[in-house]
């Protein structure tokens, strides 16, 4: 994997701001993430069986049961790798693997699949409600990814248990105990689950908590814009998106517009754009830092990784922009290989880089 610095230097600030180190021993967690609990199943595809299967490029899409079962009858002929994922998860995995302290929250069911993803949150040190007893019967939920060559990754979810995600499973303890919580875009698809999420907003800006929401999909504005309105409310501290999120959400033609409109509703905000980097408004300034450029195979779990590795950095005293530059960093070591997450000796290399600064 190739990996080269940015030919724009995007780091004018101290590495480490005072007030975020010494604020961080007050709090349990850094952060508190709340989303669907879905089994990862990630399929290498060419483009026509997109088409086959009335899949849209890039976006995802949900299904029932039974949508679900058919697909999985189209793809026999392909084998799949397994991971445990869902936005929320894989960005608090990213977070904890950098060294977060990390609180994860959704609902899986009493089922193989339910047990292997607790498991997998429990190793890697994120504390959980996703506890051993009292899971419900049903399925947990599954995210068929379809990674094509053009390294696009397109997602067709079948919820599962996830659909009965409600107000119950929120903690309302480990919130108030966090620095930030993390809002998964796609529980907007539920009225249980934009509830759960509208509840911890609400919590969270009772013990004065910041929040950070992601848009997560292009198609959760095109069919449930008025329930993520809900769940922004008045206002949140950081919405992460990419630029055609941006763009959808904002209803604008260009990211100057929807720039002025995302300044309305977030404190700071992060637009991710790939090849060319991120946008990234810290309160005052917005500038554009340059992507590191890599070898891109799949980018399936590339804005999770950027969300979790910036509120990893951000949490622990980097720099805004700073901060910005090490999820860069992040992201294109993760779409530079199949799956959604980051191994240990790449978050490793990428923390030394930055203390060597």
């Amino acid at each position: 994997m190739l990996i080269l610095h940015p030919t724009i230097k995007s780091v004018e600030c101290p590495l480490f701001d005072a007030s975020q180190a010494g604020a961080h021993s007050l709090k349990q967690y850094d952060i508190y993430s709340i989303g669907n609990a879905l089994l990862d199943m990630v399929y290498e595809v060419d483009d026509p069986i997109l088409t086959q299967l009335g899949l849209k490029k890039g976006t995802m899409k949900l299904i029932d049961e039974k949508n679900h079962a058919i697909i999985l009858q189209a793809l026999q002929n392909y084998s799949p790798t397994y991971a445990c994922g869902g936005s929320a998860a894989n960005t608090a995995i990213t977070a904890q693997m950098f060294g977060a302290k990390a609180f994860y929250t959704s609902l899986v069911a009493n089922d193989t699949s339910g047990r292997l993803y607790y498991h997998d949150i429990i190793t890697k040190g994120i504390q959980t409600n996703l506890t051993e007893f009292n899971r419900p019967g049903g399925d947990t939920g599954k995210c068929i990814a379809l990674i094509t060559p053009d390294s696009q990754r397109t997602m067709a979810s079948y919820l599962g248990i996830t659909a009965k995600i409600d107000t119950s499973i929120v903690d309302e303890v480990a919130i108030a105990a966090s620095r930030y919580v993390y809002i998964e875009g796609y529980l907007v698809a539920e009225e249980g689950s934009r509830k759960a999420a509208i509840t911890t907003r609400k919590i969270a800006q009772q013990y004065g908590v910041k929040i950070a929401l992601t848009l997560s999909d292009q198609n959760m504005i095109t069919l449930f814009r008025s329930g993520l309105d809900e769940m922004i409310g008045a206002g949140i501290d950081i919405l992460f998106c990419n630029e055609l999120e941006a763009l959808a959400y904002t209803q604008t033609n260009n990211l100057i517009q929807a720039e002025e409109v995302l300044k309305k509703i977030s404190k700071q905000y992060l637009i991710t754009m790939g090849p060319q980097g991120a946008i990234a408004y810290d309160g005052q300034i917005s500038r554009q830092l340059p992507e590191y450029k890599t070898n891109v195979i799949d980018s399936l779990g590339a804005g999770d990784t950027f969300a979790g590795a910036f509120l990893y950095a951000y949490t622990h005293g980097m720099e805004f922009f700073t901060a910005v530059d090490f999820a860069n960093l992040a992201a294109s070591h993760v779409v530079a290989k199949l799956g959604p997450r980051l191994e240990t000796k790449e978050a490793s290399f990428i923390k030394a880089h930055f203390s060597n600064q």
